[in-house]
């Protein structure tokens, strides 16, 4: 997973940590540490060894111990970039009106990263930006660090999408900056909800209107748009020198969701270990929806037995496919 050299690849991360509380559909509430927290914990699953992973994020007074506690269970992640900041963390409470659907009522946002602190990731192999309340980075911060990286971005454009009213709660709009955000990175990643809020569509989205959004959004940095569907699945657009390349990939059956927040950070951290690995991004796709299906089975956040035995078994069943494709030739 090094590419053949022995020195540890990095990946930054930058977004936010939350206090949760989630309360799924049909079931039980639970508190947990949310936002990046999610992120992270299936990065450290994923990219085991060989790999480096450097939060940055301010971090509240009320938390900040906790998350570097429950953090420093994972040797490869490097908690020397998080600022702690006195002031309440932000918290988040979301409530699921169906398997799928949730309300968001979130409290007041961190202050966003200065250059001087974000600089710090510029030579990262990748560097993942989540945008968990959408305050993290200024579009015009944004554009510099798109300008200075030598690594690969990957955006998940989350709360871009989602506005806060002056009681918390979120609501789908249209940020007048999403072309400046998303040419800011090489992969995007979004929900079909924060799609529509582009398209100005009503839901389900047809592929036509997915790959018109495509059309439109990878410019700049921009080569892979990805939107994800739930149990239907995800889409995936790819910028090649002979055009765009689109598809849509089946999500994997799960026979009982218990939870699904994290979903996209799982999502997230299959894609970038498979398309590292392979540069296909269909196949990417295919490995991701694999491993969100594995986070819909888990509740909250602290599952990282449970996520690596469902990866091993997913790294097992992906080496015996590729021997049997292989034996085929």
């Amino acid at each position: 997973m090094n590419g053949g050299t022995d020195r540890a690849r990095t990946i930054g991360v930058i977004g936010t940590f939350v206090s949760d509380l989630i309360e799924p559909y049909g079931g039980p509430p639970t508190r947990s540490l949310g936002g990046i927290y999610y992120t992270l914990t299936y990065l450290a699953a994923v990219f085991e060894r060989g790999w480096v992973i450097r939060p940055l994020a301010i971090v509240g007074s009320d938390i900040f111990d906790q998350v570097c506690n429950r953090l420093a269970v994972y040797p490869q992640i490097d908690l020397s970039l998080l600022q702690r900041e006195e002031r309440p963390n932000t918290q988040v409470r979301l409530t699921y009106v169906t398997e799928n659907v949730r309300q968001e009522v979130t409290t007041e946002p961190m202050r966003s990263l200065p250059w001087e602190a974000v600089q710090e990731l510029r030579n990262c192999d990748v560097i993942l930006v989540n945008f968990i309340t959408g305050a993290e980075l200024t579009p015009e911060c944004f554009s510099r660090l798109s300008e200075e990286a030598s690594g690969l971005i990957y955006e998940d454009y989350h709360s871009l999408a989602w506005a806060r009213d002056p009681q918390g709660k979120r609501f789908l709009q249209k940020n007048r900056h999403w072309r400046q955000w998303l040419a800011c990175a090489d992969v995007t990643q979004m929900n079909e909800h924060e799609a529509s809020s582009l398209l100005g569509r009503d839901l389900p989205l047809p592929h036509a209107a997915l790959e018109e959004l495509a059309h439109q959004a990878l410019q700049g940095r921009g080569k892979i748009l990805l939107v994800t569907k739930a149990e239907k699945g995800a889409f995936v657009a790819e910028k090649t020198t002979s055009g765009l390349r689109t598809a849509s990939m089946p999500a994997v059956a799960v026979e009982r969701v218990v939870d699904p927040t994290g979903c996209g950070d799982a999502f997230a951290a299959g894609f970038l270990h498979c398309y590292l690995e392979t540069g296909d991004a269909q196949r990417a796709v295919d490995f991701a929806n694999k491993v969100a299906a594995i986070n819909c089975t888990l509740l909250g956040a602290e599952n990282a037995q449970a996520i690596a035995v469902g990866l091993e078994r997913l790294r097992a069943e992906s080496t015996r496919n590729e021997s049997e494709r292989s034996m085929a030739r």
